[in-house]
């Protein structure tokens, strides 16, 4: 029995120490589990922590990248809502910087980062603010240089914030990494403690798994948010249709593509990842190394900027705006690059057509002072020629100017292939003349011209009228050289055409308006001879070639006798008549190389080069007998039988100035009137006052 009851009390005693040891074991695999439920609770909430840092990062990154879809949008005149989704991309990430800000508190490293990050956004907003703040530039403008140093702070403030945002990324990367494996091997050893502990504590085993379980649902949820908020800047990064983003490995091959790359260069993204970036480049630059290069450079630099030609998948070209960025991990591990490219080839184009239209406002104000500063319409057309076969080198083309005595257009001039037009025809034959602006016509489009007929079927033409001063002066005729070719009078060429004609134009008027200015200032608008003016003029040039080549010089002075009879009779018009006759009897009577002027009143001088006294004389007797033959009428009626009296004066007999020989024949003059009138006197070799001697007119 004692031994039994020994034994009874062992049994409590052993239940008491089992209990004993069972409460121990449960307290200690509570206490273990609970310590283990704390570790997984922190860092589940470390994990959360991290993860809702990364989340307002990634949505930090696109409101940055909404910020200057709705610039680029605003700029192209494409979304009329820019405005309103900047303020909003602004707004929210001003309050992700505040977040980011209060999330890293506990982490100095990050917070010096946020600190750093924090300046670069504000500027990044304010460059892209400072768009809104001024009228949208629209398609193909150019920046000035102001703006373009704006721009490269702006790309600078890029760059930094990309690299400050990649490295706090890696940071909170690494640290949900850790968290995990943590978790993982914490939740490992935990549920082996609850399972361990489940004999001695099913309602805390099942406590605990219960809560095991909630914190692992806590885990997944956040990891798939995470994951959720990536896909979401994926999918924000896709949406950048004019920027092809693309990421690549340390070794250049692509890890990642959005939907503008795939615009842009034509590859799907099944079809690029894991390919090498040099496909994207052209042969020639393949060959000279200069992909390796610009990883190297981007390595180096951390960051590497440029704009050239890259190639489609098509094989075509355009021309890129690419920023190549090395992406680091906190240690300084090279992860990879990131490339940004932007389609600038429509940009260029407008950048080179405006230093065109530099080239050619440079070469029309040349064209313009050599225009003003000829004398002739044919030197003025030996200007502006080569001018238009410079811009046109696959055109030919002609210049036809308007007859000043009839309405026909007569060709001034050709160059390249003949004409493929009429060499002259009616204004109303073209249709520039008859609409008044500049007509294209062959070729695809337009009506063609009637004076271009069968000639210019099949080839682009170009016809430009040429006005200036409200007077329509002629037309320029251009042609494309080769039949059937891709030739066509864009915009462009014809402004710079018109442009050309223009000058021309002006340069035409201005010789016009100055051969009238002249024609006034030397010629007698009665009868159209020379006036006193000229014949001062003439007359010493004439007088000084006759004394440097020693030959004779003869000079006539004609007047009408009794033409105050004649005023008195019939009046002023009649004399007018008179006058005109006389007039055209003296020109006619003349050679293209003398001079014929009328002096004043019913006087006339003649210059004749080259004639001596005989020779004078014969012409004084050819105009007698003109003058004789006149029959003028006014109104029917005849006006009555016209004679003249001429004095003839010789060099150098006579005199060696114009004032010598001008007044010996002004005294045969006089002596022929005293003579009887209608009739010539010749002043002697030593001729005086009054010593001259008069020859009877008639053949």
């Amino acid at each position: 029995m004692p031994a039994t009851r020994k034994d009874e009390n062992r049994l409590p005693s052993a239940v008491l120490v089992l209990f004993v040891f069972a409460a121990i074991a449960t307290f200690i695999a509570s206490a273990c589990s609970m310590s283990g439920m704390k570790l997984l609770s922190n860092s589940n909430a470390e994990v959360a922590h991290a993860s809702s840092a990364l989340s307002h990062l990634d949505q930090l990154r696109a409101d940055l990248l909404t910020a200057q879809q709705a610039r680029a949008g605003y700029e192209l005149g494409q979304e009329p809502g820019a405005r309103a989704d900047f303020v909003r991309a602004d707004v929210a990430a001003h309050d992700d910087i505040e977040a980011l800000r209060s999330l890293s508190e506990d982490s100095p490293a990050q917070s010096e980062r946020i600190a750093q990050l924090e300046p670069f956004v504000q500027s990044r907003l304010a460059f892209l603010q400072k768009a809104f703040l001024q009228p949208a530039p629209g398609p193909g403008a150019v920046p000035s240089s102001a703006d373009a140093q704006i721009s490269q702070k702006n790309f600078v403030a890029v760059a930094e914030s990309n690299r400050i945002m990649d490295d706090f990324q890696a940071e909170e990367d690494g640290l949900v990494a850790r968290r995990g494996a943590s978790y993982r091997r914490d939740f490992v050893a935990t549920s082996l403690l609850v399972a361990g502990g489940s004999i001695f504590g099913p309602a805390v085993l099942l406590g605990l798994f219960l809560l095991l379980k909630r914190e692992n649902e806590r885990y997944r949820r956040t990891s798939e948010s995470l994951q959720e908020s990536r896909e979401n800047f994926q999918m924000i990064a896709d949406q950048a249709r004019d920027y092809a983003i693309v990421l690549l490995d340390p070794r250049g091959r692509v890890t990642s593509w959005n939907k503008g790359a795939e615009r842009i260069k034509g590859y799907r993204e099944d079809e690029i990842l894991g390919t090498s970036f040099t496909q994207f480049f052209p042969p020639d630059d393949v060959t000279s190394g200069k992909p390796e290069d610009i990883l190297l450079l981007a390595r180096s630099h951390g960051q590497y900027q440029e704009e050239g030609w890259r190639v489609r998948k098509d094989g075509s070209r355009f021309w890129a705006d690419v920023t190549i960025t090395a992406l680091r991990a906190p240690n300084g591990a090279l992860r990879g690059y990131s490339k940004l490219t932007y389609d600038a080839t429509e940009r260029r184009a407008n950048e080179i057509a405006l230093q065109e239209r530099e080239e050619h406002f440079k070469r029309l104000s040349k064209l313009g002072e050599f225009l003003h500063s000829c004398r002739t319409v044919e030197e003025a057309y030996h200007v502006m020629q080569p001018v238009l076969h410079e811009l046109f080198p696959s055109a030919s083309g002609g210049c036809l100017i308007l007859s000043s005595s009839q309405p026909v257009l007569e060709t001034l001039g050709v160059w390249g292939e003949r004409l493929r037009s009429d060499e002259s025809f009616a204004p109303e034959n073209c249709w520039a003349l008859r609409l008044g602006r500049i007509h294209p016509s062959g070729g695809s489009t337009g009506v063609l011209c009637p004076h271009f007929h069968k000639q210019g079927l099949g080839r682009s033409n170009l016809c430009i009228p040429l006005n200036a001063q409200g007077d329509t002066i002629g037309v320029l005729v251009l042609s494309a050289l080769d039949a059937g070719a891709e030739f066509e009078w864009t915009d462009t060429r014809q402004a710079m055409a018109g442009a050309v004609a223009q000058q021309f134009a002006l340069a035409l008027a201005n010789l016009r308006l100055r051969d009238t200015l002249l024609r006034q200032s030397i010629r007698d608008p009665l009868t159209g001879l020379h006036n006193r003016r000229y014949l001062e003029e003439a007359f010493e040039r004439e007088l000084h070639r006759a004394v440097r080549r020693d030959r004779p010089l003869a000079v006539l002075m004609v007047d009408i006798d009794h033409f105050k009879k004649f005023n008195d009779e019939f009046g002023h018009a009649a004399g007018d008549m008179i006058l005109r006759e006389v007039g055209a009897v003296l020109r006619s009577g003349t050679r293209a190389e003398d001079v014929t002027c009328r002096q004043g009143g019913d006087e006339f001088v003649l210059l004749l080069t080259d004639s001596t006294r005989e020779g004078a004389l014969m012409r004084g007797r050819h105009i007698l007998d003109e003058i004789r033959r006149l029959e003028v009428r006014e109104e029917g009626n005849l006006l009555g039988a016209l004679t003249v009296s001429i004095g003839v004066a010789t060099f150098p007999e006579n005199g060696s100035t114009p004032e010598e020989l001008i007044a010996a024949a002004d005294q045969a003059l006089y002596d022929a009137k005293d003579a009887g009138r209608d009739r010539i006197a010749i002043a002697s070799v030593t001729a005086t006052a009054g010593d001259s001697r008069a020859v009877t007119g008639g053949s």
